[in-house]
Parts: C-alpha cells; sequence; structure tokens
C-alpha cells in the first residue's frame, strides 16, 4: 500500500471479526492493522488498536461518546451523535469531523471534515472501509485524525445495531 503513488487513490480496508468473542480486526489486503474490542455484552464501551496506537471509546449517556487516548487515558475528543445515525466529532484542538449515516438496507457511514471533502465511508453491509481522496495513498497513515475516524466509525456501527436490538428486544417483550 505504501507504493500507491496516487494521492486520490482510494484505500481498501475490511472488518472481520475475530476467534475471540466481541472482537474484530481491520485488514487491508490479510494484514492486520488494528483491532476493536467490545467491552462486556451491550455495554457501551470499546478498545480500540491501530498501528502502536490505542484508544477507548466510552459512551455516557444517550449521545456523547468520549475518545480516551491511551494509556493514561486522557481525553482526546467528544462525539455527540443526532437522531439521524450520525454526529460530530470535535477533537480536543477544535478540529471536527461530521459522520453521516445514509440509507436504510444498506447505510454507507462517511466521515466528512471541515472543508465538505468525505474521507472515510464505512460500509457494515460488506464490513467494508473505504479511504478517499485526501485519506487515500499515502496520507492514511500520517493523519493523526484518520486512525480514530476508522475506529470510532466502527464502534458507532455496533453500538448503532446493539441500541436497534435493544429497542426490538423492548418491543417483543412490552
Amino acid at each position: 500500500m505504501a507504493n500507491v503513488s496516487s494521492p486520490a487513490t482510494a484505500i481498501h480496508l475490511t472488518w472481520a471479526k475475530s476467534h475471540e468473542k466481541r472482537r474484530y480486526e481491520l485488514t487491508a489486503n490479510g494484514v492486520v492493522l488494528g483491532s476493536l474490542q467490545r467491552v462486556g455484552f451491550w455495554k457501551p464501551a470499546s478498545h480500540a488498536e491501530f498501528q502502536g496506537q490505542s484508544w477507548s471509546f466510552q459512551r455516557s449517556g444517550m449521545a456523547n461518546t468520549k475518545v480516551l487516548q491511551e494509556p493514561g487515558p486522557r481525553l482526546m475528543a467528544e462525539f455527540k451523535a443526532n437522531w439521524l445515525g450520525g454526529g460530530m466529532l470535535t477533537f480536543a484542538d477544535g478540529r471536527k469531523f461530521q459522520l453521516t449515516a445514509k440509507g436504510f438496507w444498506r447505510p454507507v457511514w462517511s466521515w466528512i471534515n471541515d472543508r465538505g471533502e468525505t474521507l472515510v465511508e464505512a460500509m457494515p453491509h460488506n464490513k467494508s472501509v473505504v479511504l478517499l481522496g485526501a485519506a487515500g495513498a499515502e496520507n492514511y497513515q500520517s493523519d493523526s485524525y484518520l486512525p480514530v475516524l476508522i475506529m470510532l466509525s466502527w464502534h458507532q456501527i455496533l453500538q448503532t445495531n446493539d441500541d436497534a436490538a435493544a429497542v426490538a428486544a423492548s418491543a417483543a417483550a412490552g
């Protein structure tokens, strides 16, 4: 992947369920780049690792998720979800990224920067992540925000699925 010369070249990554319970691995051409471990069953927390970096994502309330840099933990960013399946991620340095979710049967989750550029698309139906344009090629390893965007998107997708399952179970019980 490091030999890709065009910054416009998209990079395709894939999430795969690990043999460990509630753990997913992010791969590129079979090479594991990172992992996301859900903490407990239907708990609003995950531990993420990506090429030597690690974070924990901890939901507080129904709409906020704190991104904590490990070791520490140190508050790195905060995600505020909206009712439409997306939200806004604000880093401690003030940089903001918007998460959008479009589509019902095959949703596409996208991270958009403050210039309106789509950087990352995550597709739960085929467990893929695509880094686009400015996020692609040589930038994905040098941009300190991208690993957090990639890992948090999968956390949010799993959290949304858990929330939907809880609502369905509650409705069935009632």
